[in-house]
């Protein structure tokens, strides 16, 4: 034969579990699957933790729709992976509900399963009906601040655009940067600060 199915003594004088082995062609035993006294089910070690609990390397679940998605949760490294393995959006759920979605450009979704904007899709979307769709919190008497930077930028601490709510309570709108700063209606310049402090409106230089 080349399996066995054997019962053993598990978790006490009449506790037992079942280990489905396979045999090679040199006719040694290897334990394939452990089901234990608690109903533990291991595949890759014969001391199960967790209802299923699976041990080896990149060790993964797949699940697969017949010519539809593919989602696969691996252990690989130091490192975990859940995710889509097809051409198709992640989604996550709760109380039966759409929460999330990461469709298969990579862009994260928050409130909606597709942009419904123009233009390019957003890394990030967030759609909500009433409140404030996003609000950041600092938890302690300090500075609570956004950040935008890009590569003329740099990423340091003082880098970029700040928008904050400083540890006084007072707001702070900077351009760390030796440039202006731009504001505009209807798409269109109305008003800048310069970097020495010069505000212009309806101008965008001090020669006009």
């Amino acid at each position: 034969t080349r399996f066995n199915i054997k019962a053993f003594a598990s978790g006490g004088t009449y506790g037992g579990g079942i280990k489905i082995q396979t045999r090679n062609s040199s006719n040694i035993d290897t334990d394939r699957l452990t089901i234990d006294h608690n109903g533990f089910l291991g595949l890759g070690t014969t001391s199960p933790s967790q209802r299923v609990h699976i041990v080896g390397n990149s060790a993964s679940v797949q699940t697969e729709e017949s010519g539809g998605g593919i989602v696969r949760m691996q252990s690989g490294g130091s490192s975990g992976n859940i995710g889509m393995y097809s051409n198709h959006p992640l989604l996550l759920r709760t109380n039966s509900t759409e929460r999330m979605r990461v469709d298969s450009s990579g862009s994260l979704l928050l409130g909606a399963t597709s942009y419904g904007g123009g233009g390019s899709n957003p890394t990030l979307y967030v759609k909500g009906d009433t409140g404030r769709q996003v609000k950041f919190h600092a938890d302690t008497n300090s500075t609570c601040a956004l950040q935008l930077t890009n590569n003329i930028t740099g990423q340091g601490d003082d880098n970029g655009m700040m928008f904050a709510t400083l540890s006084t309570g007072e707001g702070w709108v900077c351009n760390a940067e030796d440039e202006a700063i731009r504001f505009g209606t209807n798409n269109n310049e109305r008003m800048r600060i310069l970097n020495d402090g010069a505000l212009l409106i309806n101008k965008t230089s001090k020669n006009i």
